[in-house]
């Protein structure tokens, strides 16, 4: 680390942070200059790296969206990867134009909401999932830039990495004294905000940033020299509740591979869910290509559990170890939990079952959803358990629902 007397003040730091935020026509200045007045301001660029263990990628998804709009070639797993490297698509939040970045989300949600399309009239998405080939990985730990630094709620799944710089600051201190820690735990914090602050007029300030890290030694130009090759950030447009990752391509390509692509047609999106259609499904053949599939489900064999059932006319949860011993009707005529469940599933639009948060996969592929059904009003539906009649029923039920697949010929 350089001669740490040159930190600034935390009065400096702040007056530095206001100015290089009132720079205008920032697109039209040169990497250099921004360069050089960065440096100038705050000596450091105070991006946090922490490891993490091979091990802990196994099960790590990251999802990327691509608009249906101008996709390309669809059996090709590059289409939904990162944009050409000779491909200048301008500056973005965490890269430089012409330097391209891999995007994704640790959730299609918070994918969706980052894509910039998701809000015009089109509303047919790719979500692809890829995954990490961590075998492959020439160490036992990797380096992720993070600028996740309380600047998240604590629901957000990433705020661990928070807990992981407690130690880390309680070093600084000692290693520094407090006196510098201070300033340089100040402008953390500082620099963080920025890249869940500033407007897209800003992006060259945080593209900087994060290509100071991501690519590491700019004047080399050596796209294999990966020192920090991961940044996390938090996702704006989730409400800062789950995070984005900028990954360097040559990483993707030597790390990464697609798993499954979903083609869907989106209806509605709010802050917690979203309501779509899956129009197809893309698995990766051992040819490494695309192949496409559309899924079925078929009612009649799905599973379900009763988790409760709740009785308000008595104010209390009805005993489910002997659930067969209950007597159900329905206007007067008996029904068995069954015929409730499968009355019930029949009328569902099924948008319940294609929800991407909840699949349940094995080796990668799709095979079911598990939905969880709460408070369900069973009407017009009494239950009688000793001679007792329970009415104003309520159920819980989870379901886990099968898919079947059927593949497309183009």
């Amino acid at each position: 680390m350089e001669s740490l007397s040159q930190l600034k003040s935390i009065e400096e730091i702040d007056k530095g942070i206001d100015e290089i935020s009132r720079i205008e026509n920032l697109n039209s200045n040169s990497y250099e200059f921004i360069r050089n007045i960065f440096y100038k301001l705050f000596v450091f660029n105070p991006i946090l790296v922490c490891f993490f263990e091979k091990q802990f990628f196994k099960d790590l998804k990251v999802f990327r969206v691509r608009h249906s709009k101008n996709i390309g070639d669809i059996f090709i797993p590059n289409t939904f990867g990162c944009p050409p490297l000779d491909k200048n698509i301008g500056f973005n939040r965490a890269s430089w134009e012409e330097r391209n970045v891999f995007y994704g989300g640790d959730t299609p949600l918070t994918s969706l909401k980052e894509t910039k399309e998701l809000y015009k009239n089109d509303n047919e998405f790719y979500v692809a999932k890829w995954g990490f080939d961590y075998n492959k990985f020439a160490s036992d730990k990797i380096q992720i830039s993070s600028l996740v630094f309380e600047n998240i709620p604590s629901d957000n799944p990433w705020s661990i990495i928070i807990g992981n710089y407690k130690k880390y600051i309680e070093d600084l201190k000692l290693e520094m004294g407090i006196d510098y820690a201070e300033k340089f735990i100040h402008l953390i914090k500082r620099v963080s905000q920025l890249f869940i602050d500033l407007n897209e007029t800003k992006y060259p300030i945080t593209a900087f940033i994060a290509d100071e890290r991501i690519y590491f030694d700019f004047h080399k130009k050596n796209l294999s020299q990966i020192h920090f090759p991961i940044l996390i950030y938090p996702s704006v447009q989730a409400e800062k509740k789950n995070c984005n990752f900028a990954i360097h391509p040559v990483f993707v390509e030597q790390y990464m591979k697609l798993e499954t692509v979903f083609h869907i047609k989106l209806d509605k999106i709010n802050s917690n869910s979203l309501k779509h259609s899956i129009e197809k499904i893309g698995l990766v053949s051992d040819k490494n290509t695309v192949e496409w599939y559309t899924l079925f489900l078929d009612i009649s064999k799905s599973k379900y559990n009763i988790a409760s059932l709740n009785c308000y006319s008595c104010g209390k949860k009805i005993d489910l170890n002997d659930i067969d011993k209950i007597i159900f009707k329905k206007n007067n005529q008996e029904i068995t939990h069954s015929e409730i469940i499968a009355n019930f599933l029949k009328e569902r639009d099924f948008s319940d079952f294609y929800n991407l948060d909840n699949l349940i996969e094995e080796d990668g592929i799709a095979v079911g959803i598990e939905v969880k059904f709460s408070s369900l009003p069973l009407i017009d539906i009494t239950a009688t358990i000793n001679d007792k009649v329970h009415t104003d029923l309520t159920m819980d039920i989870n379901v886990k629902q099968p898919y079947e697949y059927k593949q497309i010929t183009f």
